[in-house]
């Protein structure tokens, strides 16, 4: 079995997804740009590449459009067409959620799961924030999280977290947190137990 379909087990997956978030949102803290200008990070949490090749396809992983009709790279965009591709992306992942299927009991046990993550006292004994905003559902293989953070370390933390909380069995997972206008951090995230391709 190659290094990229071998499987990690779930402390691996959620160290991965863990580092990836960090990068994601430590460039985005450290980057001081106008809302509109972060870039959006995606998040395989169950790739076994290299942290440095993860890292580089993360980069760029976020615009496909681009890519495909080989547009100019998402660095030389302006904010405006870096935001309705980053709308596009959490668009079509959303698009994919809704289309899938509804499996009562298996979302009922997921979301009963994401529930006991972000209750107040479980979130409390972690020192993490709760997170403004809130919304969880789950479908019959995807549960999509969207949430809202003071700061980027805050989403970090929380994110880390919650990624080693689902990696057992939602090991797929794609993460995009982007600044508001109000300083605060939006994080969409959907995690599946079947691979999440952008």
């Amino acid at each position: 079995m190659s290094a990229r379909t071998s499987f990690l087990n779930p402390p691996s997956l959620a160290l991965i997804c863990g580092c990836a978030v960090a990068t994601g949102l430590l460039a985005l803290h450290n980057a001081q740009v106008a809302p509109a200008a972060v870039q959006e990070p995606y998040f395989d949490t169950a790739s076994s590449e290299p942290v440095a090749q993860a890292r580089s396809r993360a980069a760029t992983a976020s615009a496909p459009i681009a890519r495909a009709q080989g547009e100019q790279r998402r660095g030389d965009l302006d904010p405006v067409e870096i935001r309705a591709r980053i709308e596009a992306n959490i668009a079509m992942l959303d698009a994919r959620f809704a289309s899938e299927p509804l499996d009562a009991v298996w979302a009922m046990r997921e979301q009963r799961a994401l529930d006991d993550f972000f209750a107040a006292d479980a979130l409390a004994a972690q020192g993490l924030p709760l997170p403004d905003g809130l919304q969880t559902a789950c479908h019959s293989a995807t549960c999509r999280v969207s949430a809202r953070f003071a700061d980027p370390v805050e989403a970090e933390m929380t994110t880390q977290h919650l990624a080693m909380h689902v990696a057992a069995r939602l090991p797929y997972g794609a993460v995009m947190p982007r600044a508001l206008d109000d300083g605060s951090i939006q994080v969409d995230a959907w995690y599946s137990a079947a691979r999440i391709v952008l």
